[in-house]
C-alpha cells in the first residue's frame, strides 16, 4: 500500500509541474504593420469633411493602384468659425480597400476642401523594427503592431508614427 501511495504522489507531482509548465508556455506572436497616424489641425471643419488617400506603387506617383475618401463621423462639436484639430481614426471610409497608409507603398493625402486643394505626398515608410512579441500560449487577445518609425512627407524626412497636417498661415 505505501508503495501505490508512493508512486501516486509522484504521479500527482509529474501532473502538477507539468501544468505549471505549461501555463508559463510562451510563443512568439507575430506584429502586423500599423497604420500612419494622422492628425490634421487649423482647418475649418468644412474644409477637412473630406479626405482622399491614394495608393501607389513605390516610386511611382502617375497611376494610383486604388483610392478611398474618408468622411469625417466623428463626434467632436464643430464650433462655426474656429480651427478644428482632428483625428484620422474618426473619419469613415466610403471603401473597404483602403483602412489607412501602411509600408509598402507610396501615398497621397489629398485635401480636395482646402481653397488650394492641398495634398500630401507620403513615400518612404519604415517601420520601428518590433517584429513580434512573447506571449502566453492560448493568449487569443492579445495584438502585436510594429508601429512606424519614420517617413518622408512632400520631401521632408520625419520621425515617428504620426503625419501632422497642419494649415500653412
Amino acid at each position: 500500500m505505501r508503495l501505490f501511495l508512493m508512486h501516486n504522489s509522484r504521479l500527482i507531482l509529474i501532473a502538477i509541474l507539468t501544468l505549471a509548465a505549461a501555463g508559463c508556455c510562451k510563443k512568439k506572436l507575430y506584429c502586423g504593420p500599423d497604420s500612419l497616424k494622422i492628425i490634421i489641425s487649423g482647418y475649418p471643419r468644412l474644409d477637412i469633411r473630406n479626405i482622399i488617400i491614394k495608393k501607389y506603387k513605390i516610386g511611382d506617383h502617375k497611376k494610383a493602384l486604388d483610392s478611398a475618401t474618408f468622411v469625417y463621423s466623428g463626434s467632436a462639436p464643430m464650433v462655426l468659425n474656429k480651427k478644428d484639430t482632428l483625428n484620422f481614426a474618426d473619419y469613415k471610409s466610403t471603401s473597404a480597400t483602403i483602412t489607412g497608409i501602411y509600408p509598402g507603398n507610396d501615398w497621397s493625402v489629398y485635401l480636395p476642401g482646402t481653397p488650394t486643394r492641398e495634398n500630401y505626398r507620403v513615400t518612404s515608410i519604415f517601420d520601428a523594427e518590433h517584429r513580434f512579441e512573447m506571449i502566453r500560449c492560448g493568449d487569443h487577445d492579445t495584438k502585436c503592431l510594429n508601429p512606424i518609425g519614420h517617413f518622408v512627407v512632400n520631401d521632408t524626412w520625419k520621425q515617428g508614427e504620426t503625419l501632422w497636417i497642419e494649415k500653412k498661415k
